[in-house]
């Protein structure tokens, strides 16, 4: 059962946030007013002067409505520490839903956290990444956040470590090495860049979903497909939601694109602030064993995207929303244009009136009080 417009748009009627995270493109300068953390903590929510502890938990058992991160999850984040990475329950004690967050360049996840957090969404987990984490396969290798001459680059890079101490970003939107210009769309080492992102975020949700059918995940982990299926700490696809902002959405977009092209199941949906997809086609690397387009919209549904462009973007401005749109699948991509609003994070009403209707249309609600009752499942 979805939940219902009202119940969330009235609820978060006056919740906005000012937060905005993107790279400066003079290498000279250091960042600033980029990142969401000293604005999501001042939202004007009708929840900031509540506190949001998570599920009371008894002793030695874990409520049948919580879930944990999956053992593979954990594996695979097992050498970015809590510090790189945050989940938290829903507050109400029912994980039905998780929505994983992107932050844009030279951000953290601190303030997405932050965010998930008040936003209350209900029976909703929250797990917020940061570009600055090592995803490790295995023992052995790693996909690894640095670039540059660092030995780890031969490990494929996933992430990227921007200069001057700026932070992290997902892929190489920039030449950060020597020129500081703007990559173009469809230069390969922004697609290289790129490319190796997915796959490591790809992994990652995998290890996150209900029959996911990617083999290094089970694999890896000594897993088979009738372990991962008995799992009670994993979501099916569409329970799974995506947000991000500048690289980040042009991340998530990317993959709900790869998803769909691994012929799998769609996630629960995508929302994407000042950023999505800008070329026709995957990044090389990660186009293997695909079907053609035609077919693969035939046998597999896309992902619904959401898309909040600024009309004064310049960066990504609406023209280049609606290219992302046409790339993808009009059908299944809605694009919000606000007006007045640059490159940034969602800071109005009716952005937030967009996104709560956009996902009460999608989030699912457990029945639990039913649970149990002849008749039932």
């Amino acid at each position: 059962k979805n939940v219902g417009p009202i119940h969330l748009v009235d609820k978060f009627d006056e919740t906005v946030t000012k937060s905005t995270s993107h790279f400066h493109k003079e290498k000279s300068k250091k960042v600033e007013n980029l990142t969401a953390e000293s604005t999501c903590d001042n939202l004007p929510s009708p929840l900031q002067s509540q506190s949001l502890p998570q599920p009371q938990r008894n002793v030695g058992s874990k409520p049948n409505h919580l879930k944990d991160l999956p053992k593979r999850t954990q594996k695979l984040l097992n050498n970015a520490g809590t510090s790189r990475y945050s989940y938290r329950h829903s507050p109400d004690g029912v994980d039905e839903n998780l929505l994983i967050f992107f932050h844009g360049a030279g951000d953290t996840h601190i303030p997405f956290d932050n965010l998930g957090r008040k936003m209350e969404l209900p029976q909703t987990a929250i797990l917020s990444l940061s570009a600055s984490m090592t995803i490790s396969r295995n023992g052995d290798h790693e996909y690894s956040t640095t670039t540059g001459n660092h030995s780890s680059r031969s490990k494929s890079s996933s992430f990227v470590e921007l200069p001057f101490g700026l932070g992290y970003t997902w892929f190489e939107e920039m030449d950060y090495e020597s020129t500081g210009t703007t990559l173009g769309s469809d230069h390969p080492r922004r697609l290289k860049s790129l490319g190796n992102a997915l796959e490591a975020i790809n992994l990652l949700i995998c290890s996150l979903a209900w029959k996911c059918r990617e083999d290094d995940v089970a694999t890896q982990h000594g897993e088979n497909n009738e372990d991962i299926a008995k799992s009670d700490d994993l979501w099916i696809p569409e329970r799974i939601f995506l947000f991000g902002f500048s690289a980040g959405a042009c991340l998530a977009m990317e993959m709900c694109r790869m998803w769909s092209f691994k012929r799998r199941m769609p996630l629960g949906g995508a929302i994407c602030i000042s950023g999505g997809i800008k070329t026709r086609d995957l990044p090389l690397t990660a186009k293997e064993n695909y079907v053609s387009s035609d077919e693969r919209q035939k046998q597999h549904p896309l992902t619904d995207v959401l898309i909040i462009a600024g009309s004064n973007d310049v960066e990504y401005p609406p023209n280049e929303a609606m290219e992302s749109r046409k790339f993808y699948s009009s059908s299944n991509v809605k694009v919000h244009v606000q007006k007045g609003k640059g490159h940034e994070m969602i800071k109005s009403r009716v952005e937030m009136q967009v996104i709560m209707e956009f996902l009460s249309k999608r989030l699912a609600r457990r029945m639990v009080s039913m649970e149990g009752l002849k008749g039932c499942v």
